[in-house]
């Protein structure tokens, strides 16, 4: 009985295959007459029908961390950078991330390829019928993170509504949430993907790590190689998200450490954090630094005391007369024995460089005035921020600057008030809660160290939409979704919080 269902199942699926295959040439075909013969949509068809055939042999895991792989080393590369270059990489990274109207020419497509495979993919794992197709984890959820997401696009929704109906543009609306609506079904579809295992872990960490090390070379050659011998200038090499890529992993090779100092370990983190700590100050973010101690921070605040803890506490207070005294006398200095102190001097009195009033001082008080016009009613999406205090015109580099400050983290206050941004970014809270819950009972320094990462990943997330308009990038978007779902599946693996949504490979089970 068994082989005769084998048999049919075969048949079945010869039969899909033929279906599909002579689909797709009759649809080449039509595209001769619809699409003039565009030899890009002409080779798009057989590359969909073999990306549909991968996806269904494939576990889901493997799909979506390719998925993840792209979208990290592409971010930043669909454009030239900084003016002066063309990536290789450049016709990828278009393909991926942007929308697919400006790369086809087909109007309606006004979506990232990126986008649309994460919704497909996710709907596809929702509702697959058959266990032998695009496996996905065995490992269950936590129902108050899926109301949590949902509430998240359904706060996004009522603030749509409100900000038009009250005179909001609703196209630059959309621009303003885009990437914050596709968290949810980013989380969903790692939720859905993942499951949190030690060596699931090591997998994710080698993905972001390669990611990093190749943008590390791009930064490095387009800095000497592009840069520098032409006589230019650039303030930074890559991409301001790439801050949100570094920075995680670099915290995650301090909290490796931390939790486990042995040389075997040691050894192997020093294979690639020489590279991407080098990509991170090439790429000359003062967020990323701020990042990182905020990261430091956090693990020394979450972990036990330790031998090495206290060795720690015992050094800073030595050291805390004499870093005093290097503040104090570096703070009007130059040179670069002085860059800690004119590091810190940048972040807290802005860019010195800049004659007059900071942009983003100026920017920020405008900001904080619109809130003031709209401290009952949200404003909503759609509206531009008031200047109270005129900026300087920025329109020839970003038409639509008025409607995206640099801070997003004040933005999003004016646009939903207290209320809504908390209800908009609570499940990055409930992650961070699961990871320290979690951190409490787990046992493998892996295990361990990912949960002290997960609550950097959301410093890194939220510092970039404080300082750099974080909303906007797709890195922060998956990186954040990627905290959630590993901070699920972490704390339902180690009994932190039980699974209250079962598996659908358990389901189909």
């Amino acid at each position: 009985m068994s082989g005769a269902t084998a048999t049919l199942k075969s048949a079945a699926s010869s039969l899909w295959l033929m279906a599909t295959g002579g689909i797709a040439l009759l649809v080449a075909l039509a595209s001769l007459v619809l699409f003039d013969g565009n030899p890009v949509l002409m080779l798009a068809v057989p590359l969909a029908v073999a990306g549909v055939f991968a996806v269904r042999a494939l576990p889901l895991r493997t799909t979506v961390l390719g998925l993840l792989f792209l979208e990290l080393l592409c971010e930043g590369l669909e454009v030239t950078l900084s003016g002066y270059w063309d990536v290789p990489l450049q016709p990828l990274a278009r393909l991926l991330l942007v929308n697919l109207n400006a790369v086809t020419g087909i109007g309606p497509l006004r979506a990232s390829f990126i986008d649309l495979a994460c919704i497909g993919l996710w709907l596809a794992s929702r509702f697959k019928k058959n266990p032998d197709v695009m496996p996905v984890s065995p490992v269950g959820s936590i129902r108050m993170v899926h109301i949590a997401l949902f509430v998240t696009l359904g706060t996004l929704g009522a603030l749509w509504v409100l900000g038009v109906a009250q005179g909001g543009n609703p196209n630059e609306a959309l621009w303003q949430f885009r990437q914050v609506a596709m968290f949810p079904f980013r989380a969903f579809l790692f939720l859905s993907a993942l499951d949190g295992s030690t060596a699931e872990l090591k997998l994710i960490a080698k993905v972001a790590i390669v990611a990093a090390a190749i943008k590390s070379v791009i930064g490095f050659y387009f800095l000497y190689g592009v840069v520098y011998p032409a006589g230019k200038y650039v303030e930074f090499t890559t991409s301001h998200s790439d801050t949100a890529l570094f920075i995680p992993l670099l915290a995650m090779a301090f909290n490796v450490f931390w939790e486990d100092p042995r040389w075997p370990r040691v050894r192997r983190l020093l294979v690639w954090l020489p590279l991407v700590t080098y990509g991170m100050v090439l790429n000359d973010r003062r967020l990323a630094y701020v990042s990182l101690g905020g990261a430091i921070i956090c693990t020394f605040l979450m972990s036990p005391w330790s031998r090495i803890k206290r060795s720690v506490v015992r050094t800073l207070i030595v050291l805390a007369p004499i870093l005093s005294m290097y503040f104090a006398v570096g703070w009007e200095q130059s040179g670069r024995i002085w860059f800690g102190a004119q590091l810190v001097k940048s972040i807290v009195k802005g860019d010195q460089a800049q004659e007059g009033a900071d942009y983003r001082d100026m920017e920020n008080f405008n900001v904080l005035f619109s809130w003031s016009e709209h401290s009952l009613l949200p404003s909503g999406f759609g509206h531009k921020m008031i200047e109270a205090v005129s900026l300087p015109d920025i329109s020839r580099f970003m038409p639509t600057y008025q409607y995206h400050p640099h801070n997003q983290y004040l933005w999003y206050m004016t646009i939903g008030g207290p209320i809504g941004f908390t209800l908009l970014f609570f499940p990055l809270s409930f992650a961070c809660f699961l990871a320290a819950r979690t951190y409490r009972l787990a046992k493998d320094p892996v295990d361990r160290a990912a949960c002290l990462t997960i609550p950097a990943i959301v410093i890194v997330c939220l510092n970039q939409i404080y300082g750099d308009m974080g909303t906007l990038s797709y890195t922060v978007s998956f990186m954040a979704a990627l905290a959630v779902a590993l901070a699920v599946k972490l704390a339902v693996r180690h009994g932190a919080w039980p699974a209250t949504v079962k598996s659908k490979a358990t389901a189909e089970g």
